[in-house]
């Protein structure tokens, strides 16, 4: 039998449809979606835009493929599930626990097109962002077992995984025993590969992990991606997220003092309700005093069933265009000077497809050094490396 996998979503989800497609070939065939059997879509849900992409993504699979079972997954799933079986009689909705289970499938790396490899080790929210329904949508925090990632890691290693993204939804939460414990050992007993960690909350970047992070010789990337989501104090609050904006900032600088080089990156939310000139200008300030690396830029979108889409103050859409416009001028001036400050130092790359490379710090870089992927490479940096994007 032939099947097809759409991914739509984050990283998390990258992994899961990674696992569905592991189990699959175990039986049957990877093709085509316009050849398949059976197509199995895994969704997105986390605002109202990510919500019309599905529905779009899962109706033109029906359009495409006129004689296929399709198999509607993830979090969209989730949270309308009537919805998505009453489009056909062709579709199924089917919880991704039950398609995949809890524990992770050692990869089969040398199936795979990239040389940096998503493992999935933690599901689930504890936190109640009033923006998000990820939470309902995925339930409490839950961690892999460690000896699971282990088994995982170790297989990827050993196949010549270059790079190990972890990730999860909420992964400083990960609890057998920490993270930071985590990391250690899969230091321990993995011998190539380094490591990077997706997604972190703020408050969630301990000290033991920053330690961690600083003396594994290079073993785990010198960069974290950390969701500010709003500068202003005011907005955190209705935002419900768990710290300031003067304690983000201290958490930044306390990983510039301890590991200079290091890079961040963020997402951060423009036109949440309420928020004034004011509440925007402290979030251009306090992107521009930590230097961002990169600014992942998301105009407010209402999500049903979320409490900030019953807000009073929503913003016109007008000025959220308009701010997301300057957060992204911010985050291209930004970005060039974070990657400008380390021409001519070098850093450990892994090489990928199309002449391209991912740095340590977490930029694409380009050039013709870079003909076969897969590679770990020490390269000095200059400056016509660099990618727009």
């Amino acid at each position: 039998m032939g099947f097809a996998v759409l991914n739509l979503g984050c990283r998390v989800n990258r992994a899961e449809s990674d696992l569905i497609t592991k189990k699959m070939s175990e039986t049957d065939v990877l093709v085509p979606l316009e050849e398949a059997d059976v197509i199995f879509v895994n969704t997105c849900t986390v605002t109202s835009t990510a919500e019309k992409k599905t529905r779009k993504t899962v109706r033109g699979v029906l359009e495409k493929n006129k004689q296929a079972r399709v198999v509607v997954t993830g979090c969209a799933a989730e949270i309308s599930h009537d919805f998505y079986e009453g489009l056909s009689d062709r579709i199924s909705v089917v919880s991704k626990f039950d398609l995949i289970g809890n524990a992770p499938l050692p990869l089969d790396f040398g199936k795979n097109e990239t040389s940096r490899v998503n493992v999935k080790i933690q599901d689930g929210c504890n936190n109640e962002c009033t923006f998000c329904i990820v939470h309902v949508a995925r339930g409490k925090s839950i961690s892999t077992p460690k000896a699971d990632v282990l088994r995982q890691c170790i297989s990827l290693d050993e196949q010549g995984a270059c790079e190990i993204v972890l990730t999860g939804i909420n992964l400083g939460n990960y609890s057998d025993p920490s993270l930071a414990s985590l990391l250690e050992e899969l230091l321990e007993k993995t011998n190539v590969c380094r490591f990077r960690i997706s997604s972190i909350e703020p408050p969630e970047v301990t000290d033991e992990l920053l330690h961690v992070i600083k003396n594994s010789e290079g073993r785990v990337c010198h960069h974290l991606h950390m969701p500010l989501q709003s500068g202003s104090n005011e907005i955190l609050k209705q935002m419900n997220r768990h710290y300031s904006a003067d304690e983000f900032r201290t958490i930044c600088n306390k990983i510039y003092d301890l590991m200079p080089d290091f890079s961040l990156s963020t997402d951060i939310i423009v036109g949440f309700p309420g928020e004034s000139d004011g509440d925007f200008d402290d979030t251009l300030n306090l992107s521009r005093d930590v230097h961002f690396s990169k600014i992942h830029v998301f105009p407010y979108s209402k999500r049903e069933g979320t409490p900030a889409c019953y807000m009073e103050n929503q913003v016109p859409d007008s000025v959220k265009k308009a701010r997301a416009k300057e957060l992204r001028d911010l985050n291209d001036e930004l970005r060039r000077a974070e990657f400008m400050k380390r021409v001519g130092d070098s850093e450990l790359v892994v090489t990928e497809n199309n002449n391209k490379a991912t740095t340590d710090s977490f930029f694409t870089i380009e050039s013709p050094l870079f003909k076969t992927p897969g590679k770990l490479m020490n390269v000095k940096l200059t400056s016509d490396m660099f990618c727009e994007e």
